[in-house]
């Protein structure tokens, strides 16, 4: 005879590990740099995932940018802080090494 669905026992779930690579969120002119840096540093593909507020009430925009190579930490920009910074030197290295990378892209 079946068991009752009250009855049954869910199976135990392994506890997730801790994140292998250390996640920065970049607010400074001197922590883009040094995640530049360490992007176009490495080697291989660079993982990129945009969160968007999209919706009647915002717009299509990025609101939160994650870069990640193979043999780098995650690195988190919000290019809504300073608009600006955007068109800054190590923003723009950063745009120039990307052009020559594959992407890995989340949700595209």
């Amino acid at each position: 005879m079946p068991e009752a669905p009250g009855d049954l026992i869910p199976p135990e779930l392994p506890l997730l590990e801790a994140p292998r690579a250390k996640v920065h969120y970049i607010g400074s002119e001197a922590e883009l740099d040094l995640a530049v840096s360490d992007l176009i540093a490495s080697k291989g593909s660079i993982a990129i995932d945009a969160e968007r507020a999209s919706g009647f009430k915002y717009s299509q925009r990025a609101y939160l940018v994650q870069l990640r190579a193979s043999n780098t930490d995650i690195f988190l920009f919000d290019p809504v802080q300073d608009p600006a910074a955007l068109q800054s030197k190590s923003y723009l290295e950063l745009a120039s090494a990307l052009r020559d990378r594959e992407w890995i892209l989340h949700a595209a």
